[in-house]
């Protein structure tokens, strides 16, 4: 069975958002849904979601999330 990753924590990292609180700010996007999904405890996301952050990070869908193997 395959599940759903998300890959927050390498972008933020690697475009050195900070914190949550900045880029919750920045994108308008709940601080809570991103913390969900920064730790990878989020089971829905919406679409609209998805495309403005990886507007905000100028990445392609597959860098912001993973389909791996489930543990």
């Amino acid at each position: 069975m395959k599940k759903v990753t998300f890959k927050l924590n390498e972008l933020m990292g690697k475009h050195r958002v900070r914190s949550i609180r900045k880029l919750s700010e920045d994108t308008g996007i709940n601080r809570y849904t991103l913390s969900k999904m920064y730790d990878n405890e989020l089971t829905r996301m919406d679409a609209a979601t998805l495309s403005t952050l990886c507007n905000y990070f100028g990445c392609e869908l597959h860098e912001l999330i993973d389909l791996t193997d489930k543990e």
